[in-house]
Parts: structure tokens; C-alpha cells; sequence
């Protein structure tokens, strides 16, 4: 359709201008991590009117509109994991004592599973402040699920794969 031609074309650009084919899996996933967190904003409509549009739950949303909820980060950075190559899943769970349905990622790397969060790291950017200058956060990125699951997330721990290794990648 016109609209999954819309994301893959925008999918595409972002891995032109963020990736190179000579990068590890790593390499990629941190860019793609940093683009991700640093240029969507998070759509609060959400929360204003009880539910975002359509388009902001999945990679239309970030991608298109520049704005996504949760489900909206974690299937955007799915997408653009696996374009890069690098094998990515979502997952589905709660966060906030169990009171709010909440989404992230999982990423395998060289045989390790971590645990990567690129909404609970996303920078509400400010029009005024230049993106070049904007620190990524990295409190989320590539955690064991044992973090995960101090920081208040829970997901179904027998159908997903344990996350074990750390690697934040501060730079």
C-alpha cells in the first residue's frame, strides 16, 4: 500500500544517514538507537484522550509523523533492526505497578539477548535546541531482563528470552 511504501522509504533513509554496511551489529543497533530516541517525540495525546491515533502505535508514526507511543518506538526499532540485519524482537508487558500496557525490545547480539527500552531513553526535543547537541540517554539500552524487571517492567518471563549481558554503550 501507499502507506507501508511511506515507512519503508522513510526506513530506508534512516539507515542511509545512520548505518554503514562496514558497521557491527552493535554499531547499528546503537545508531539506530540514538536516531530513534533523539528525533521521535512521544505522542501525549495518549494520555490526553485516552488513546493516541492508529499510526502512533506502529511505524508509521515515528517514522511518518515524528511522534509514537510505546508499541510505536519498540515496532519502529524492530523495523529498522531488522533491515539492518540484526535480529530483534518486541515485547509486550505492563510498567507503572502493572497499571499501564508497555513495549519494548530485545536484541541478539553475537548469541547474547539484552534488553533495550528506546522509550523510556527517548529525549522530548525541544524545536529550539539543535539535535546535533542533544546527549542520548542510555539507562535502557542493552540491559539484563533482571534490570528490566527492577525498573519496573513485566512481561510474560516464560515465553521471552532471558536477557544476561550488559552493554549500555556509553560512549
Amino acid at each position: 500500500s501507499g502507506e507501508e511504501k511511506e515507512v519503508l522509504d522513510a526506513a530506508m533513509a534512516v539507515l542511509a544517514a545512520w548505518t554503514a554496511l562496514d558497521m557491527s551489529g552493535y554499531e547499528k543497533e546503537r545508531a539506530l538507537y540514538v536516531w530513534l530516541t533523539t528525533h521521535v517525540a512521544y505522542d501525549r495525546s495518549h494520555y490526553k484522550n485516552r488513546g493516541a491515533p492508529r499510526t502512533s502505535y506502529e511505524p508509521y508514526g515515528p517514522l511518518i509523523n515524528g511522534k509514537g507511543v510505546c508499541l510505536g518506538y519498540a515496532e519502529t526499532f524492530r523495523l529498522l533492526m531488522d533491515m539492518a540485519g540484526v535480529e530483534c524482537i518486541t515485547v509486550t508487558g505492563a510498567a507503572f505497578r502493572n497499571r499501564e500496557s508497555h513495549a519494548w525490545n530485545m536484541v541478539k547480539l553475537n548469541g547474547k539477548w539484552y534488553c533495550a527500552d528506546p522509550t523510556w531513553d527517548h529525549i522530548d526535543v525541544d524545536q529550539d535546541y539543535p539535535i546535533e547537541q542533544l546527549m542520548p540517554l542510555y539507562e535502557y539500552f542493552n540491559v539484563t531482563s533482571q534490570y528490566m524487571a527492577d525498573t519496573d517492567h513485566q512481561w510474560d518471563y516464560d515465553n521471552t528470552p532471558e536477557a544476561t549481558a550488559e552493554d549500555r554503550g556509553c560512549p
